[in-house]
């Protein structure tokens, strides 16, 4: 039995060793035989594509190249794979520029509460100083209203104010300040004369004031003061104007200036008549082609209360009228009288119905010619004035 296991070992053994040697020399000549198969298969295929391509070359056909792959160990290949196209890389979106963060806004700075005021104690103010304009009355009496203070003559001013109820006179008072130091000029008695023509040189300038006043026991009680009017510059007036050497002082001096005119006028009965006057003979002119209009409307004229040329003082004021100067005409003054405000209405003043009365056409041909008319006036009217002078 052991015999008969060794002789089973010994055969297994030249077995294994005749396979050691069949196996390679049987592996070898397969590879020989695959190897020479491919290689006519090689051949084969070229041929076949050599013919192919020439027929593309007739046709013009091309074709894209087959790329083989080598196979496994057993001869086979594989298709191949197709190649992916890359994927065309997106272009980097760009990025936003980053939004500029705003500058935090600076927080106000807390207020810095107030210390509390300290409290002080009230200034004592003086009172005002009054002055001698403050007071309304004095002894129960107002201000009259000054209205102007203007030259009348090269060396006059003259000062008009209006009417206070009550007063039995006026007094006028001036003072190079304002405020103080004023020193009276003129007093004129009675409620009647509202205007004072006071001496003044050209070059000075005084501020100007009115009181009224009332007698009291036999003593004048002033009242009020008037606010102050500074005069004007001085300027050439009218009747510096005529004038030029000086306002004549007496009635030898003025007649070297007058010149007698023979103006035509329609008279009571409607006819045309004339009469002489005497008048400033630069205004000779003037005078004569006022009548010649007044003739042309058919405005009459009577005689015996027209005048011009009159040597006189005026009747309130104790000055030198205007008529003195030959520049002022006094037409039909019965139906054109010097009346106030008040007494218009009941006045002789009756234009329309008394044809003698003037007529505000009759005042536009002497306005015309350069005079003024004293129907104008807003404090009294003189109706029969036409004057040169505006005086």
């Amino acid at each position: 039995m052991r015999k008969h296991a060794i002789r089973r070992l010994a055969w297994l053994l030249l077995i294994c060793f005749s396979l050691s040697f069949i196996m390679p020399a049987a592996e070898a000549a397969k590879k020989k035989t695959a190897s020479s198969g491919q290689s006519v298969q090689t051949e084969t295929e070229a041929v076949a594509s050599g013919e192919k391509e020439t027929e593309k070359q007739e046709t013009g056909e091309t074709e894209s190249p087959v790329i083989e792959f080598p196979g496994e160990e057993d001869g086979t290949t594989k298709e191949p794979e197709t190649t992916k196209e890359p994927e065309t890389t997106k272009e980097p979106e760009t990025t936003a520029e980053p939004e500029t963060t705003k500058e935090p806004e600076t927080t106000a700075e807390p207020e810095t509460t107030a210390e509390p005021e300290t409290t002080e104690e009230p200034e004592t103010k003086k009172p005002a100083r009054k002055s001698m304009f403050d007071k309304k009355t004095i002894n129960g009496m107002g201000a009259p209203e000054l209205k102007w203070v203007d030259w009348a003559t090269d060396d006059k001013l003259s000062v008009r104010w209006t009417s206070l109820e009550g007063a039995a006179g006026y007094r006028v008072d001036r003072s190079k300040t304002r405020i103080g130091g004023y020193q009276t000029v003129t007093t004129l008695k009675g409620n009647s004369s509202l205007r004072a023509i006071v001496s003044s040189g050209k070059s000075e300038r005084y501020y100007y004031v009115i009181r009224a006043y009332k007698v009291v026991n036999g003593k004048k009680k002033f009242g009020a003061v008037s606010n102050p009017i500074r005069n004007v510059k001085y300027k050439k007036s009218r009747l510096g104007e005529l004038f030029p050497s000086g306002v004549p002082k007496s009635e030898k001096e003025m007649k070297k200036y007058l010149v007698a005119v023979k103006l035509p006028i329609l008279n009571e009965k409607g006819k045309q008549s004339t009469i002489t006057r005497y008048v400033h003979k630069a205004l000779k002119d003037q005078v004569l082609a006022c009548f010649e209009d007044m003739v042309k409307i058919g405005f009459p004229v009577r005689a015996v209360d027209t005048g011009s040329y009159c040597w006189r003082k005026m009747s309130t004021l104790h000055l030198m009228s205007h008529h003195s100067y030959g520049c002022v005409v006094d037409l039909n003054w019965r139906s054109n009288p010097m009346v106030s405000l008040a007494k218009i209405a009941t006045s002789k003043y009756k234009p329309g119905k008394d044809p003698y009365s003037i007529t505000q056409e009759v005042a536009d041909i002497w306005k015309s010619h350069g005079f003024y008319w004293g129907g104008d006036w807003t404090e009294k009217k003189d109706f029969m004035h036409l004057t040169y002078t505006n005086n």
